[in-house]
């Protein structure tokens, strides 16, 4: 019997996000981190992706925008430490009446997938 398409036989665990600083001025950089692991018994890749979700917004943007991606590659047992350097910008959206790149967000959602 062989392998079906989509089966996937490494398992890659997320853990340990962090946002630094918290705290973010315009203009100013900061890193969203994730540790990524490889607990199955086969070498693995996968793609990382960061997602950021206004909490409270005056107008809609999307519910997450996607703002960086990466892919890694791993052994079984191996480990790493995934970081995105981002922008305040990064937090940014059009507005949908006026079209003007709105950053005034005062709270905001990360959120790592594969």
């Amino acid at each position: 019997m062989g392998l079906r398409h989509g089966f996937i036989l490494h398992l890659l665990t997320y853990a340990n996000l962090v946002v630094s600083p918290q705290m973010v001025a315009p203009g100013q950089n900061f890193t969203v981190s994730v540790d990524i692991a490889n607990t199955g018994p086969l070498f693995g890749k996968q793609s990382v992706l960061v997602f950021v979700t206004d909490d409270y917004r005056i107008v809609t943007p999307e519910a997450k925008m996607l703002k960086r991606f990466d892919k890694v590659a791993l052994s079984p047992g191996q480990q790493t430490t995934v970081q995105f350097v981002m922008t305040s910008d990064d937090l940014a959206f059009y507005g949908k009446m006026d079209c003007v790149f709105d950053s005034r967000s005062s709270l905001v959602s990360f959120q790592i997938t594969k």
